[in-house]
């Protein structure tokens, strides 16, 4: 089971994440407020009122320097992803793909490249965004148990 995630070669990433991973400066990234910056995140989130024990959840996985820390990873995906895109069509491993038709920070070509590349995997694109395990919890979840049912 795979989601959203930055993959497809060339990258086709959305705002913010094609900022974290191009832009030059991290000092902003570094200087700015965790929680601003989460709260700013997950406001994106539609047509789902976050119970506050989630909310909270979300805003201490980033306390601290959590989130600039975690920057390398998402910067490294210009030089790995290629790396990556090499590998999938070995891997044999039955995989479900899911993401958001509408996800603006990881478009779905990401999901559709990886659909492309692996050689035994479903791809189902859910009608909502980033978020879609929030989104759409039901298509989600629904998705999810169909996969588990049969592999």
């Amino acid at each position: 089971m795979v989601g959203t995630g930055g993959t497809a070669v060339p990258l086709n990433l959305g705002s913010p994440l094609k900022d974290w991973v191009f832009d030059e400066d991290l000092s902003p990234y570094r200087a700015m407020s965790a929680k601003a910056a989460v709260t700013a995140a997950i406001g994106g989130i539609h047509g789902y009122e976050l119970p506050d024990v989630v909310r909270e959840d979300y805003l201490a996985s980033y306390t601290g320097q959590r989130f600039a820390d975690q920057l390398p990873y998402v910067r490294a995906h210009p030089a790995e992803m290629p790396v990556l895109g090499e590998l999938l069509p070995r891997l044999e491993t039955p995989v479900q793909i899911l993401a958001g038709r509408n996800d603006a920070v990881v478009p779905p070509e990401n999901a559709e490249y990886l659909d492309l590349h692996l050689p035994n995997s479903k791809l189902d694109l859910i009608d909502v965004g980033h978020f879609a395990w929030e989104e759409g919890a039901d298509a989600y979840a629904d998705v999810v148990t169909r996969w588990w049912e049969a592999n």
